[in-house]
């Protein structure tokens, strides 16, 4: 296993994905905590948006899967990073319920892509051989994203009793996850 790990050639695209997907986990974890407390949305309309990011999510894997095969799932990714960081900065500004709506349904369109996109990074770029190991490596990252990412979110409300700075954990998380494909060009 660890001989197979330093053998592969894709550390920073691990760590980029340990920090987006810190980010996906965020959203997944904190939505409707959002949602309720930020906008006042009722039981009802938490489900809705559920329902609907999810649409948009498969709407997302199917559009840019198609992107995905001109441009490469790597770009794929960074595209999707991009997006998302872009929308869940202006979350942390919004006061409308309605656009609200609009910035999740944008968000649930690029998160479906992202997550599917990542896999297929490690599917293409890694030896049928070696696929075993940077799955596990894979897994592990998402399971330490499961506690690491809300719990910071967790930290930042309780420590500052602001629901809209908590929520600032989620850009961040984007923002340091384009930080190894930059250093990665420089490096190139």
């Amino acid at each position: 296993f660890f001989k197979n790990i330093g053998n592969l050639k894709i550390y920073s695209f691990f760590i980029s994905y340990f920090f987006f997907n810190n980010a996906v986990i965020c959203i997944f974890a904190f939505a409707s905590m959002f949602a309720s407390f930020l906008f006042s949305f009722s039981e009802k309309e938490l489900l809705f948006l559920g329902i609907f990011i999810n649409l948009f999510g498969i709407l997302g894997c199917l559009v840019l899967g198609r992107v995905e095969d001109k441009i490469g799932s790597e770009k794929n990714v960074r595209t999707c990073i991009l997006a998302l960081l872009i929308l869940t900065t202006i979350l942390f500004f919004l006061k409308s319920k309605m656009i609200f709506w609009l910035l999740s349904l944008g968000i649930g369109f690029f998160i479906g892509p992202i997550q599917a996109s990542s896999r297929s990074v490690l599917v293409k770029r890694i030896k049928y051989e070696d696929q075993v190991s940077a799955f596990c490596i894979f897994s592990i990252f998402g399971n330490m994203c499961a506690i690491l990412g809300p719990l910071l979110v967790s930290l930042v409300i309780e420590i500052t009793g602001s629901i809209r700075l908590g929520l600032t954990i989620i850009p961040m998380f984007f923002l340091i996850s384009l930080v190894p494909f930059f250093l990665k060009k420089i490096n190139a």
